[in-house]
């Protein structure tokens, strides 16, 4: 199993922290909305604490130390137009680096260490894929 750090997704999920969440809310407009690519926290492995790294959410990453987990979705066909073209440079990028992608369904040996984050990661995407809208937070409106 490989991992992709931020500087190989950057240019397709930009800088998630950029725009604050009240300025999107007002801004969002569902008749002209492209779901953005699916990014989902994993979590924070205390055990393992990275040197520094100037990307976005750093000031949050210092309070709470350790190797932080995310998964993504960089299957192109299941992403917005307007998000295709880079997740396509995603993949061949990560080709060029020798990496290849599996089907994670059958037939895939993995560690006991990865098998549980691929398994979390496989089913959070989907859910997203799955239901594009949560009917709860819907609900409330």
């Amino acid at each position: 199993m490989a991992y992709l750090g931020y500087d190989d997704v950057k240019d397709y999920i930009g800088n998630p922290y950029e725009t604050p969440e009240e300025e999107r809310l007002s801004n969002y407009d569902s008749k002209m909305h492209q779901p953005e690519p699916t990014l989902v926290y994993m979590g924070v492995d205390e055990a393992s604490v990275p040197p520094p790294h100037n990307a976005p959410g750093r000031e949050i990453a210092e309070k709470y130390p350790g190797e932080v987990y995310f998964a993504i979705d960089i299957t192109p066909g299941n992403q917005a137009e307007k998000y295709q073209a880079k997740a396509t440079e995603v993949v061949e990028r990560a080709k060029a680096k020798g990496l290849n992608f599996l089907n994670v369904r059958i037939g895939v040996n993995l560690s006991l260490d990865e098998a549980p984050l691929v398994a979390m990661a496989r089913s959070f995407i989907d859910w997203n894929l799955r239901n594009v809208v949560c009917l709860i937070i819907v609900s409330s409106f």
